[in-house]
């Protein structure tokens, strides 16, 4: 192909945000994780957290950490490469 067929596509910028995640709701979202309606705890419950926590702490969007190989992680360095 010799064109990019994307270039005519016009995309509206999102509305910068005012207000960030609190800690609470944080908090809440990632305990909601673990447990169902019921109360009864949930199998992939604190593999969802550990995805969660490290979403948030690197600050990067989730496909991005799914998308992580282990040839990513250095762990002498103590460093985790994304590939954007």
């Amino acid at each position: 192909m010799t064109s990019n067929p994307c270039r005519e596509v016009n995309l509206k910028k999102p509305k910068a945000r005012a207000v960030y995640i609190t800690d609470g709701h944080f908090i809440a979202i990632r305990d909601a994780l673990a447990k169902e309606a019921s109360g009864r705890d949930v199998r992939s419950g604190e593999m969802m957290q550990c995805f969660v926590d490290l979403c948030y702490l690197t600050m990067q969007r989730s496909t991005d950490v799914r998308n992580l190989q282990w040839a990513d992680v250095d762990r002498d360095a103590k460093i985790i490469h994304f590939q954007p």
